[in-house]
């Protein structure tokens, strides 16, 4: 988040939104692309997003929120939304001639998990591809029509207007390969068991683990667009691991056993699986666009990860050799092929 619009909030304004929840709000945890709070609601640590109208609309918000509230109801551990005290999941901040919408959020039980940790293990990975089939199952029964506004068509697009923003003239090749690889994604085949409403960022920075069960939330990006790209986005990517000289060992073990727990809950078509080198590059890449945009105290904070994405960008990844479609083949009878 532009720190011109951060500072458009006064003392005033977080009065008012203690007030709507009856909440203590403590210092923000996050300020990228949404401001994100710790808040005491009647005594338990909840957490506060506020969004500005630059970024999402309400109807957005309201959207984002169903979906949440949808997959709760259907069995997916979230990080819910709480009403305020007027009854609404979001209570608008008005300032001078713009608007934040205020959400607070119950807070996922558990920690981040870490890849050197004792929890990174094969259960873990059949859980998180559990969740994720879970979501994507659900997606094609969910109906918004009861919304005015349905979340957004896929976002890759919109990353090249920021490229043309934000990317310094001496690298206009992003721009190039950026424009490249969406043209490849918007040849790809749409059908309802391919394609619909997902999280689009499930990393290991948007859920909690605890006692092996995963809380997922950020919900931010969620939108319409293939279910291959909330898979790719699973992948350890810039993990050392996968520098070594054994990452092929390491991403056959994940995968795999991502990919038991996914298909338990979801049928899946692994012709897309021939799409994840072109998804993988478009992670990238907007990823370098990203560490373009970001602020200067930001990027000093995401400096290492920065790094490794320009290194990838730079020298190419071993993950774009992999064969992830012969190796699903082999390896699982649901093998689907359209």
């Amino acid at each position: 988040m532009e720190k011109e619009i951060a500072n458009l909030l006064k003392t005033k304004h977080f009065e008012m939104i203690s007030e709507l929840w009856g909440g203590k709000i403590d210092q923000p945890i996050d300020e990228v692309e949404n401001l994100v709070y710790n808040v005491k609601c009647n005594g338990r640590n909840e957490i506060l997003r506020l969004t500005h109208s630059s970024h999402r609309s309400e109807d957005d918000v309201i959207a984002e929120l169903d979906w949440v509230n949808y997959l709760a109801e259907h069995g997916v551990k979230v990080s819910v939304p709480i009403h305020s005290r007027n009854g609404r999941l979001t209570e608008i901040i008005t300032v001078n001639s713009s608007y934040f919408i205020a959400c607070v959020f119950e807070r996922a039980p558990g920690d981040f998990i870490k890849s050197d940790s004792t929890e990174w293990n094969t259960d873990f990975f059949q859980s998180w591809g559990r969740t994720i089939g879970r979501m994507h199952a659900l997606a094609k029964t969910y109906n918004p029509e009861h919304l005015k506004k349905k979340r957004f068509e896929w976002i890759m697009a919109e990353i090249l207007v920021k490229a043309k923003k934000f990317v310094p003239l001496s690298e206009m090749q992003i721009l190039q390969e950026l424009e490249q690889v969406l043209q490849n994604i918007s040849s790809w085949p749409k059908s309802p068991d391919s394609y619909g409403l997902v999280h689009n960022d499930l990393n290991p920075s948007n859920f909690f683990v605890h006692n092996g069960e995963i809380t997922v939330f950020d919900f931010d990006d969620c939108c319409y667009t293939w279910f291959i790209w909330d898979i790719a986005e699973t992948l350890p990517f810039y993990s050392q691991k996968l520098a070594n000289d054994d990452w092929e060992e390491t991403i056959q073990e994940f995968f795999y056993h991502f990919m038991v727990g996914y298909t338990k809950e979801n049928q899946f078509n692994a012709f897309f699986l021939k799409y994840l080198p072109d998804c993988l590059r478009f992670l990238n890449l907007s990823s370098v666009v990203f560490s373009f945009e970001i602020d200067e105290a930001n990027r000093k904070r995401y400096n290492q990860w920065f790094e490794q994405v320009l290194a990838v960008y730079k020298n190419g990844h071993n993950l774009y050799t992999f064969d992830f479609y012969m190796f699903y083949k082999a390896h699982f009878q649901e093998f689907i092929d359209v």
